[in-house]
């Protein structure tokens, strides 16, 4: 009995001991994430929320699978003020560009010349009038990616570097996804196209965006990420500096906003795909300058995509 007795002891310390290891573990792997990149600011596992109880919820009926609205006050206080199946796992169509961005920001030249290929021009989907064997820079293919979200011109900056370029690129999205903390994102595509293994959550595009925010702020000098992705048109220019075409916003919510709204658009990116749905991302800034990350997906079609997100930012913002 006296030899149970201590096994069952023994076993309840061991288990205790393991636990709490475990506990240590998931707590320091949250620390190391959090410091990475934004080590003055929380990531959203571990902000606070605001009393929703003051706001009237069976007012705002958000028929999109998933949402999430995230205040950051002047102050750097991250707080989520509405959720909706913010951690669901799902295909997130063109906001997969916001990455596609990031990387070749981070690893390609803004003026170098890309020789446009026949397998960059059959993408599906928007194809940003893009010609074969035409040269354009870096810099009007993110124009084109993030404006008018051209498939053509995301897989262009993807294919640079030979026959294995596009595998490598898409290796480099998903190890920055690791890097930053991004734990229910993976990608397979620079487009957004492909559902198989291309997934994210509204919880990760939200971190997604404070990545951007912090690393790309507005009056960014080097390459206006934000305020490009906000414009509501851009002239691309080809590689002799000639006008290539107009680039038009596939977001229909960019002139929806006065200064009677106190609110700004500053960024955003649009997505859509039969399998995905209607996706939206929008970022907001008031003149206290806080800063309202929006996030829609899932909804029912192209259109209600944006109605949905009009719902988010009527209420919340």
């Amino acid at each position: 009995m006296k030899g149970i007795k201590f096994f069952t002891i023994g076993a309840g310390i061991g288990l205790t001991l393991a636990l709490g290891v475990n506990s240590a573990q998931f707590i320091f792997e949250d620390f190391l994430v959090n410091q990475i990149y934004i080590p003055e600011k929380t990531f959203l596992a571990q902000i606070s929320r605001e009393t929703l109880s003051k706001r009237n919820l069976s007012d705002i009926n958000i028929g999109a699978k998933s949402a999430l609205v995230v205040k950051i006050k002047n102050s750097g206080e991250q707080v989520i003020v509405f959720e909706k199946n913010s951690n669901m796992k799902m295909p997130i169509a063109s906001l997969t560009k916001l990455m596609t961005a990031i990387i070749s920001l981070e690893n390609q030249l803004l003026y170098e010349k890309i020789e446009i290929t026949e397998s960059m021009v059959s993408q599906q989907g928007n194809s940003g009038n893009l010609r074969i064997g035409e040269k354009i820079t870096v810099k009007e293919l993110l124009k084109m990616a993030l404006v008018e979200s051209s498939n053509d011109a995301a897989d262009a900056l993807a294919e640079v570097g030979g026959v294995n370029g596009r595998d490598n690129f898409i290796n480099l999205m998903n190890l920055k996804a690791s890097a930053i903390g991004l734990r229910s994102t993976n990608f397979s595509t620079p487009t957004g196209l492909e559902v198989e293994n291309n997934f994210s959550s509204a919880r990760d595009i939200a971190n997604l965006v404070i990545f951007i925010l912090k690393e790309y702020p507005v009056n960014n000098s080097i390459f206006p990420f934000l305020e490009t992705s906000s414009q509501s048109s851009v002239i691309v220019l080809s590689e002799n500096g000639e006008a290539h075409h107009r680039a038009f916003n596939t977001n229909e919510l960019l002139n929806s906003f006065s200064e009677i709204d106190d609110l700004k658009i500053v960024g955003g990116k649009t997505g859509y795909t039969d399998e995905a749905g209607g996706c939206i991302v929008i970022i907001l800034q008031n003149s206290d300058n806080d800063y309202f990350i929006n996030i829609v997906l899932g909804a029912d079609s192209r259109e209600s995509r944006f109605s949905e997100m009009r719902k988010l930012i009527d209420a919340f913002n």
